[in-house]
């Protein structure tokens, strides 16, 4: 499916990026205007805490700027982040990428130094999980990895749907056997590892049972399922992995590793500058102040928050990215700026790249042999049920999948429409614009449905309420708007950027 603008006159394009800028900048103001007069009440609820800048301006006797002392802590997975982040993003992948650069200076042979490097990656894996956890992720991986010799397609998936399901239930099979010295804080991303290995070894498993002759070694299904520079993420199957690991891709120049390095901390150093600015995900936890704030400010809110989930990821995964890619590995990334798409369709491709790789090749591939109808929304709909029963199948988790399974399954609809003849009896002109037209309110629920994700179903169904039905003249404006920025988008943006390594 593609999404073509009809022909619009310059003047008409224009006029849509004014609008759609315009006002994209002024709903974040305002937001993070209205939001400063809600810090107090935060501070008390205890949704704030001094960040590293109030630190800064307390050394150099800076008071004046009272706003910036204290930051938003609400966002779990970002504070976990930061504490977990020094050994688990930084020094375990810095300590194997310096052994994989060390091996190629000494010219040790390659299986010499693979062996060598699957070694580390099993001394600190096993420090870290202790070696009970350590031996069952080892026998997860043979397992699975004999399934894929004996290629049987539907015990594969039917082991992982048990493993996700133990995972969902009784995670403590898991983190009962998590070293006992290392914070619980860390505990969150080493449950994470976990799960994700599950589809790194669902790939690797499908990919066995499809090689007709000289099937890859359980050495290979180790040393991809315990790659430390992505062991956290990002995801990665394997067919991907397979291609650079026999020939690895180097960074052209240091310039080009340096010039990564710095992108990801000066986005860094962006996130906890606004994290101490606009305390936007402290109002998931308050009923009262998202009653109180102005359509205009929660509205800027919701927008805050899903520029945030996407900044965050972009230095999350592109650590891991970073690491990989010096060891010659290209992984995907983080994801793709979420201002640039317009469609439940590109978002899900650009966003999470490497959940949409396993999701296409895994999933949605399999069941899409041709394209009729059916299969195109089982296909979406299988999909969609694997992102929310590996995400923890909650209801906030249901919810979210379920409105993103009908965004997509909305615009695949409208685009079958619009290639029947009934429809293309009618001018170009017409049906471009009524199609501009409902894909701007499909955007503007884009939005709001993955609002569901990044705070929770109750408070994302009040932002929703709000939005749709509480002022009828703001509403038409916000679409209006959407439609602005349908057009922006599709211009600035005509096509989706390629996602798969070369």
């Amino acid at each position: 499916m593609v999404y073509k603008l009809p022909r619009l006159r310059k003047i008409e394009v224009l006029i849509a990026h004014f609008v759609w800028w315009v006002n994209f900048t002024y709903l974040l103001v305002v937001s993070g205007v209205e939001a400063q007069s809600y810090k107090k009440r935060f501070a008390g609820l205890g949704h704030l805490k001094p960040g590293w800048i109030s630190k800064v301006l307390n050394y150099f006797e800076i008071d004046k700027i009272q706003n910036l002392h204290q930051r938003d802590r609400r966002d779990g997975e970002w504070e976990q982040f930061l504490k977990a982040g020094p050994l688990l993003f930084l020094a375990i992948p810095f300590v194997y990428t310096s052994f994989y650069h060390l091996c190629r200076f000494l010219n040790f042979e390659k299986e010499k130094s693979r062996s060598l490097l699957l070694f580390l990656s099993f001394s600190n894996l096993t420090w870290l999980l202790t070696w009970q956890g350590m031996l069952i992720i080892s026998l997860l991986t043979a397992f699975f990895y004999y399934l894929g010799r004996l290629r049987e397609r539907f015990l594969i998936y039917l082991a992982a749907f048990f493993v996700v399901t133990v995972i969902n239930d009784h995670d403590w099979v898991f983190t009962q056997f998590l070293h006992p010295d290392l914070p619980k804080r860390w505990s969150y991303f080493l449950v994470f590892a976990i799960s994700t290995q599950i589809f790194r070894l669902v790939s690797l498993s499908l990919f066995i049972a499809s090689q007709e002759n000289d099937p890859d070694t359980l050495f290979d299904a180790f040393e991809y399922n315990f790659f430390l520079p992505v062991f956290c993420g990002p995801w990665f199957i394997y067919s991907y992995y397979r291609k650079d690991r026999e020939k690895p891709v180097l960074p052209n120049s240091l310039f080009d590793v340096l010039n990564k390095l710095f992108g990801l901390g000066m986005l860094f150093v962006f996130i906890e500058f606004y994290l101490h600015l606009v305390p936007f995900t402290s109002f998931a936890y308050d009923v009262r102040s998202r009653s109180d704030m102005s359509l205009v400010g929660i509205t800027g809110i919701a927008m805050f928050a899903v520029q945030h989930f996407c900044f965050k990821y972009m230095v999350m995964y592109g650590i891991g990215s970073f690491w990989s890619h010096l060891c010659g590995i290209r992984t995907p990334g983080g994801p793709h700026q979420v201002s640039t798409r317009c469609t439940f369709r590109d978002m899900w491709r650009e966003f999470d790249k490497g959940l949409h790789l396993f999701l296409k090749h895994c999933i949605y591939i399999p069941i899409c042999s041709t394209r009729e109808t059916w299969r195109v929304i089982l296909g979406t709909f299988a999909s969609f049920y694997t992102v929310y029963y590996w995400h923890g199948a909650t209801e906030t988790c249901r919810d979210w999948a379920t409105a993103n399974c009908a965004g997509v399954m909305l615009e695949f609809m409208i685009y079958r429409a619009s290639q029947t003849r009934l429809i293309q009896r009618f001018p170009s002109s017409i049906t471009g614009r009524v199609n501009i037209l409902l894909q701007s309110i499909l955007f503007g629920w884009l939005i709001l449905s993955n609002v569901i994700y990044l705070f929770n179903s109750d408070a994302a169904f009040q932002i929703i309420n709000r939005v749709y039905f509480e002022n009828a003249q703001f509403t038409l404006y916000l679409h209006f708007v959407l439609y602005c920025g349908a057009i922006s988008i599709s211009t600035i943006w005509p096509k989706a950027v390629k996602i798969e390594p070369e």
